[in-house]
């Protein structure tokens, strides 16, 4: 998406997955994407992007698109019992680190 802002991360040994809902959409308007939560049958926010850094490139694809669904607090307490994984939220605005 060319509104968003290209973010840079340091990373040694890692792998790197982002998940975001802006690309297959199912709909006009964006709101239905290819990223579904199966308990709501909401689709994810196509104006967030997931970043995860892990140890592996599983880990970190599985991450992102499970985090793709969920709310940033949601995410930090994931993030409590997973060492080691970074995540990173970009909107259109910014990209910050959870």
């Amino acid at each position: 998406n060319a509104a968003r802002k290209p973010a840079m991360i340091d990373i040694v040994n890692k792998a790197v997955a982002t998940s975001a809902a802006y690309g297959f959409q199912f709909d006009k308007s964006g709101q239905c994407n290819h990223i579904f939560n199966p308990a709501t049958g909401r689709c994810a926010d196509p104006s967030r992007t997931l970043t995860v850094v892990s140890d592996t490139a599983a880990f970190a694809d599985a991450l992102s698109t499970a985090f793709a669904l969920m709310e940033n607090r949601q995410i930090i307490e994931v993030l409590k019992k997973t060492a080691g994984t970074r995540v990173f939220v970009s909107t259109t605005t910014e990209t910050s680190e959870l």
